[in-house]
């Protein structure tokens, strides 16, 4: 007994080979021609979103609901996009690097948890993006570098305005003590008159 599991008609083992069923996916023959015009429009549609080189929430969220309203394997789906899914990721990191100095390394940190996330999510192994990879790791170190030396200049920035706000205060309360002084000189200088007049 054979049951296609897309349109879960059965096929006794004779019809089954008149009528073309698949066994290796479990398709009959009219369900492997609609699931092969499913994944080529799935393509299409990976193909569109990725155009960008970005791929966001929401258009992750309409290849899913698409594959599923197309009654497609999502992980099947995901293998018959391998071939754009190394090249989206491979053009991705290069795109990253080619804007290394225009990007913060919060920028470059949330790129490459997006990355990360995609790398897993479309089923690519490590060793298909490897140049890819390593350009994401360089970019790691060179953004690191660059935070701390963020971190540094920050710091060197607020050592220097609370230098110049103690040198400030200390300005004004010299200056306070010279008016209280030359008050006092005033204040003294009236009372020895008015003592000298008594």
């Amino acid at each position: 007994m054979a049951t296609c599991k897309r349109c879960n008609e059965d096929f006794g083992v004779t019809l089954a080979m008149i009528k073309g069923f698949n066994f290796s996916t479990n398709r009959c023959a009219n369900c492997e021609r609609e699931n092969h015009a499913a994944l080529l429009r799935f393509r299409e549609a990976f193909k569109a979103f990725i155009a960008d080189l970005e791929l966001t929430e929401d258009e992750w969220w309409c290849l899913k609901n698409g594959a599923s309203a197309e009654l497609l394997d999502w992980d099947e789906a995901v293998r018959f996009v391998k071939t754009e899914s190394i090249f989206f990721l491979l053009s991705m990191a290069s795109l990253e690097d080619s804007f290394k100095f225009r990007r913060s390394p919060e920028q470059f940190f949330l790129f490459e948890a997006t990355f990360n996330q995609l790398v897993n999510a479309l089923g690519v192994s490590k060793s298909q993006i490897s140049t890819a990879i390593s350009t994401v790791q360089a970019l790691r170190s060179f953004h690191a570098e660059r935070h701390q030396k963020n971190i540094e200049f920050e710091r060197h920035l607020q050592a220097e305005k609370d230098r110049r706000e103690r040198e400030a205060v200390q300005r004004e309360v010299a200056r306070q003590r010279v008016r209280d002084e030359e008050k006092q000189r005033i204040w003294n200088a009236i009372m020895s008159e008015f003592n000298g007049f008594q």
